[in-house]
């Protein structure tokens, strides 16, 4: 079953999640959602309007960050895990050419209402080596996370060490949309 996703629209998952950031690969595509209490007008358009985004990733203790620039507001970091991906249950890495692609989607964690969508195509290079990092997850899962307790400790123990600026200048990798 589908579930139609329109500006206006009421995600059904927003307000059971925290506010934050998550991003995800399911058989769908990949998704990346900022759910924010109260989105101001500058977020809605930052994330709404093509171009002035940039993606970076890096791994810091064993966690992969994906981290996001768009255009004038801070930089957020999603972790993500392939282990810990419940809607996946085939990774399908893209043919030569290819890039992943990933809907954007800005909701009001109060209401659900959706303020933003936007898809993007990362380019096949970038793919290529985050594929090769997340597969890196798939092929040999970190002893550190038996559990998503686990991982989720180790994930906050990062954010307390290093700020999403530090994050982001730690990254090797990056897709920019201009």
């Amino acid at each position: 079953m589908f579930e139609e996703l329109k500006i206006g629209g009421v995600y059904q998952g927003a307000q059971s999640k925290s506010e934050g950031c998550y991003f995800d690969i399911t058989d769908s595509g990949a998704i990346m959602i900022l759910n924010f209490c109260d989105p101001t007008q500058k977020e809605i358009d930052a994330v709404g309007k093509p171009g002035a985004l940039e993606v970076r990733f890096t791994r810091i203790d064993d966690i992969l960050f994906l981290v996001w620039k768009f255009a004038d507001i801070p930089w957020v970091e999603t972790p993500y895990n392939i282990q810990y991906s419940r809607l996946l249950t085939k990774l399908d890495v893209p043919k030569e050419d290819e890039g992943l692609s990933i809907l954007i989607m800005l909701t009001d964690k109060s209401t659900g209402i959706i303020k933003s969508l936007r898809l993007i195509g990362l380019s096949t290079d970038f793919t290529k080596l985050l594929y090769a990092e997340i597969l890196q997850d798939y092929k040999n899962p970190s002893p550190k996370f038996k559990t998503s307790g686990d991982y989720t400790l180790a994930f906050m123990q990062i954010q307390k060490k290093y700020t999403t600026v530090d994050i982001a200048k730690r990254a090797k990798y990056y897709c920019k949309f201009l």
